[in-house]
């Protein structure tokens, strides 16, 4: 019981940065479709570095974490500033491109890698940690798009600036808790 509450507890924190980018990109104007693709792509990331970090070991994570934190804040921030100087409406028509999710998967799922590394003392079989936190995100992902979409409707014309800000917001708390001023 203990280890299903931990790792509960663990999907919820490994999720929280893909739920405020799902809920960015919602105030942002994109499409319930490419919400919903968002949400799967960020569950899979998550549930894939978490595995990996597992399988990787200390060794990785004890590499990877400041590391992790600079790539994420970067790529956010270029991804977020780009939301808000903006370069057109043509862009935002454009939606979301599978490199761009491809990016703000990799971003928000860094810390599942070193998390992942603990993954094997909970009393729970990897596959199952893993799915767990792979659909626990996309379910939290999802629940953020409907409030984010709300955000967006609610800031009008503003709502893509308003999307980057949070892109930037989530990265630069990413990399603060990297190198240890947050915890």
């Amino acid at each position: 019981m203990i280890a299903a509450l931990e790792l509960v507890a663990l999907t919820v924190a490994l999720a929280l940065d893909a739920v405020a980018v799902t809920a960015g990109l919602a105030a942002g104007r994109a499409g319930a479709r490419e919400l919903a693709v968002a949400s799967v792509v960020f569950g899979v990331f998550q549930a894939g570095m978490a595995g990996g970090g597992a399988l990787g070991g200390a060794w990785l994570a004890a590499r990877a974490e400041v590391a992790a934190g600079v790539v994420a804040f970067l790529l956010l921030t270029v991804v977020g500033g780009r939301m808000i100087v903006g370069t057109g409406e043509e862009e935002v028509e454009s939606g979301l491109s599978a490199s761009r999710l491809a990016v703000l998967g990799l971003a928000t799922s860094l810390d599942a890698l070193a998390a992942g590394v603990g993954l094997p003392h909970l009393d729970v079989a990897l596959p199952i940690s893993a799915f767990t936190i792979g659909v626990g995100t996309t379910v939290l992902c999802g629940m953020a798009a409907v409030v984010g979409s709300r955000v967006g409707d609610a800031v009008g014309p503003r709502a893509e600036r308003v999307g980057g800000a949070v892109l930037v917001l989530v990265g630069a708390r990413i990399l603060l808790s990297a190198v240890g001023v947050l915890p």
